[in-house]
């Protein structure tokens, strides 16, 4: 990869981190599953599983980059990603201070999270979703992202 052939931190780098792999091993089972769809003509009836660690990590380089594109993530992204983050670091104390501050704002709406079960995580990021969407959730739960 480009970034780790110049040194560089990268998106791919840290969720490859936080999920204890390496980047080629984090992007192997999306990497399958595009070039699966890229040639579905060719049997459509051929069916693929994809677990739900990988739409895991897909939907939160996806949600990432697209925020980077655009200058803006949607708040379904941004609530997606926040909450990815403080489920898969490995340690929040070693984050910078404004790291924490989000993070610890997410843990006290949603306590338990990082121990909860993978279907209990996705109905706290629901209830997460739909508090935020009506302006009961502290925005200060959410990272700012600049462009």
């Amino acid at each position: 990869m480009l970034g780790e052939q110049a040194k560089l931190e990268t998106l791919h780098g840290v969720v490859a981190e936080q999920n204890g792999a390496s980047i080629t091993e984090l992007v192997r089972p999306i990497t399958n599953a595009a070039n699966f769809l890229k040639h579905a003509k060719r049997d459509p009836t051929e069916e693929m599983d994809i677990d739900e660690a990988t739409v895991q990590v897909a939907i939160q380089l996806a949600s990432v980059d697209f925020g980077q594109v655009t200058g803006r993530m949607p708040p379904e992204a941004e609530i997606y990603t926040a909450r990815a983050t403080v489920c898969t670091i490995k340690s929040i104390a070693e984050q910078n201070r404004s790291n924490q501050r989000w993070m610890k704002r997410i843990l006290q709406f949603c306590p338990g999270l990082r121990s909860a079960s993978w279907p209990e995580r996705k109905a706290m990021g629901l209830d997460m979703l739909n508090k935020y969407l009506a302006g009961q959730l502290d925005k200060g739960c959410i990272p700012v992202r600049r462009a």
